[in-house]
């Protein structure tokens, strides 16, 4: 979006809600709420960081080869290049922009919010994509940005096909954008959704070569009104070790971004982990039994939303192994004031509650997995006013205060 915008396991049978009928399958019994630290605050600490980029979307996940995987939407992704469409015959090998008014630059403002436009500075040509993926070799706090042949995976992902060409029309090609990423068992997901703002459907595409090509799993259920065609998959560690039930866990939403901006309500699905390519495999989450137990639902029409969780546009969710609970980073607003939001849950079914709305801070968040510490982590943020106010990739530490 431009500019802005996961004990001990008792089996239990459950009722599973279908049309017409019911079916019983095993789901996990709810323990309670745990009785560990408790998140009470959350801060963002200074400095920044800002990585020579453009684009924005800046999801990740950490796979098992240690390398962060990081999605970008509508830019070049890193490293110090002016952007073009994806087949002009001859580009300026070293174009000096003064302004945009004098040069034909695709995305020249957003260009120029990150790079100096001073009619001096030269810059080398590189691929404008709707979508791409680089990896991040290294601790976080060490990173400085890499140039696009050291770390670029791929673009115009899934399709290989661009979306900004010389001669088509853009908005009448696929604009895909990230919503998230997950790396399980050296095969990464990306869940996308096409097109950006308000999507016509969600989906799943995988790769068997760490990002380099992609393979989009066909028939996706995620369109028309469902609530899942924009889903922030759950990250839990790297190659997802933290996970102890075998499922994967994302929190749905129907868009990147409502406008005019309204806070959307989320819900959640899982999967087992080895049907994450079936459709036909996802539950849905259709409230609590009187236990507080989770039920789940195979239709969608079934899903109900997570209590007091909303979220105006995309945001990204992780859990945090020090304190031991989910944390979601959400947009509660999109004007002045506090936006930035983060929620925390024992479970990923909640109940989720609100710890801090961070003044100020307005764009789309991305949790990093990686190189979380006992009490914090790392974050993106894409494109809007705040910790993130240029089109270009910012990480930041976000450090939360805990009560025994």
């Amino acid at each position: 979006m431009r500019k802005l915008f996961n004990t001990m396991v008792i089996v239990v049978i459950l009722g599973l809600f279908t049309e017409g009928c019911k079916e019983s399958i095993p789901v996990e019994q709810n323990d309670g709420e745990k009785t560990g630290p408790r998140i009470v605050a959350a801060r963002i600490l200074q400095p920044v960081k800002k990585i020579p980029s453009l684009g924005d979307l800046w999801m990740s996940t950490w796979a098992a080869d240690d390398k962060l995987y990081v999605s970008w939407g509508d830019g070049t992704g890193p490293g110090t290049c002016y952007p073009i469409p994806a087949n002009v015959p001859d580009p300026d090998p070293a174009l000096v922009i003064s302004s945009c008014e004098s040069e034909p630059v695709v995305f020249c403002e957003d260009f120029c919010g990150v790079f100096d436009c001073d009619g001096i500075t030269a810059y080398a040509p590189c691929i404008l994509t709707q979508a791409g993926l680089f990896r991040l070799t290294g601790p976080i706090e060490e990173f400085i940005g890499c140039e696009q042949q050291e770390c670029i995976q791929s673009i115009h992902i899934p399709s290989g096909i661009p979306q900004f060409a010389l001669g088509a029309d853009p908005t009448q090609r696929r604009g895909d954008k990230p919503s998230s990423l997950l790396a399980i068992k050296n095969r990464l997901y990306w869940f996308g959704h096409q097109l950006m703002v308000e999507p016509r459907y969600g989906y799943v595409a995988y790769s068997e070569d760490k990002g380099k090509t992609w393979t989009e799993v066909p028939d996706s259920p995620w369109t028309g009104d469902s609530h899942f065609r924009v889903l922030m998959v759950i990250n839990m560690g790297q190659d997802y070790a933290l996970n102890q039930d075998g499922y994967i866990y994302g929190l749905g939403i129907h868009g990147e971004l409502i406008w005019p901006p309204a806070p959307q309500q989320v819900y959640l699905t899982r999967v087992h982990q080895d049907s994450i390519l079936r459709y036909q495999s996802y539950q849905y989450f259709a409230g609590l039994d009187k236990r507080a137990n989770p039920l789940w639902s195979v239709s969608q029409a079934d899903a109900v939303p997570l209590a007091e969780l909303n979220t105006i546009a995309l945001g990204a969710a992780m859990y945090h192994p020090g304190v031991e609970q989910y944390v979601f980073l959400a947009v509660s607003n999109y004007s002045e004031g506090p936006a930035l939001t983060l929620y925390v849950a024992d479970q990923p079914w909640g109940p989720w509650k609100l710890v801090q709305k961070f003044d100020g801070e307005i764009y789309i968040p991305g949790i990093i997995p990686k190189d979380t510490g006992a009490r914090s982590f790392y974050f993106t943020a894409a494109g809007g006013g705040g910790v993130g106010n240029t089109y270009q990739l910012t990480i930041a530490k976000i450090e939360m205060q805990v009560e025994n």
